[in-house]
């Protein structure tokens, strides 16, 4: 886990499910389903605590958490109050990912679905281009949004070509394997730290 002040897409996306999902006085919170590809449920969890506490994830990770961050981490755990479903399949095709999804909606009637991360998905069209087999994912992933009425969000890698570049600020072209990523979204956004 990291420390609770990392900054990736991951931890971009965690905070977004714990923000709409918690249930508190101001608000009933939105049933989210997070689909993690890429870690297994207790991973995610240690996220959740390392962020709800703000406490050292490495500590966290290795038991020598202090005092004072075990009882800020019993306190997060106690009023930790989500809407929240995990799921940490791996191995999984765009439908398969379609066929849990409808599932959970129907089930639950979640209304954000988060997934990450697309490059994790396995194509069902090994004989295409890489390009043309994320382009078909993304393309069923939104048609999944509209047909379930749901909110989507995909998170993505980039490519190493901003890394080239003086000005390291990711542009669309930077999506990774991008096919029709950019074409197919409504909103693409990008994480970013300028370290200098």
């Amino acid at each position: 886990f990291p420390s609770h002040d990392t900054m990736g897409k991951t931890a971009f996306s965690l905070n977004i499910a714990r923000k709409i999902s918690q249930v508190n006085e101001k608000q009933e919170g939105i049933m989210t389903f997070f689909l993690s590809i890429e870690m297994k449920n207790d991973e995610v969890l240690g996220r959740f605590l390392v962020e709800m506490a703000s406490i050292n994830g490495y500590r966290l990770r290795n038991a020598q958490l202090k005092p004072i961050e075990e009882q800020a981490a019993m306190i997060a755990k106690q009023n930790c109050n989500m809407k929240l479903l995990l799921d940490d399949s791996s191995g999984i095709t765009v439908n398969q990912v379609w066929s849990k999804v409808k599932k959970i909606v129907n089930k639950y009637g979640v209304k954000v679905v988060i997934i990450d991360y697309l490059q994790k998905i396995i194509p069902t069209n090994p004989k295409e281009s890489r390009e043309r087999q994320i382009g078909l994912i993304v393309e069923k992933l939104k048609d999944m949004a509209k047909k379930l009425d749901i909110v989507v969000i995909l998170l993505s890698q980039l490519s190493r070509e901003n890394e080239k570049r003086q000005n390291k600020r990711p542009l669309l072209s930077d999506l990774r394997d991008s096919g029709s990523i950019e074409q197919e979204s409504d909103v693409v956004m990008f994480v970013y730290r300028d370290w200098e």
